[in-house]
């Protein structure tokens, strides 16, 4: 084994390291596309006919300055699993939310409320729930659509 190829050796060993605990299939198409990149590299510098130890050393070279870049595209890797969508439901429908962020929750938490009868939670613009028609701190007292005001009061 020549040194150009156990520098590539050593790129492919530090893409395993940075790639671990990622998807299987991402985690290999990124390795897979470094060892394609290091055989160009290999043979277009023996076709040039450049020795292997300066080959080697414009390899470790490139490894080094993509380190960086290397971290940064894991960490972005690694934020996107994570951003997965959730889901709420309001008003008997389901909501998809993409990023739960703090003023998300925020906004959801101010803009509805729970009803404290079934657990549903609806949007507070609604004077009652609208599934089991009880108004806010009525717990459990149907609403009478006739009068305006909680059955039994």
């Amino acid at each position: 084994m020549n040194a150009a190829e156990r520098a590539s050796a050593l790129v492919l060993t530090w893409a395993r390291t940075y790639t671990r605990r990622l998807p299987r299939e991402l985690a290999e198409a990124r390795r897979d596309e470094l060892a394609c990149d290091l055989w160009e590299q290999r043979t277009d510098a023996s076709l040039a006919g450049r020795t292997s130890t300066s080959v080697a050393l414009a390899i470790l070279r490139r490894m080094l300055a993509g380190v960086p870049a290397d971290l940064s595209w894991r960490h972005g890797q690694l934020a996107a699993a994570a951003r997965k969508p959730h889901t709420q439901r309001i008003d008997g429908r389901l909501l998809m939310v993409h990023h739960w962020t703090p003023l998300t929750r925020a906004r959801l938490r101010f803009s509805t409320r729970r009803c404290k009868a079934c657990g549903e939670r609806y949007q507070r613009k609604y004077p009652y729930c609208p599934v089991c028609k009880t108004k806010p701190g009525h717990q459990g007292i149907p609403r009478n659509p006739n009068w305006g005001s909680p059955v039994g009061l």
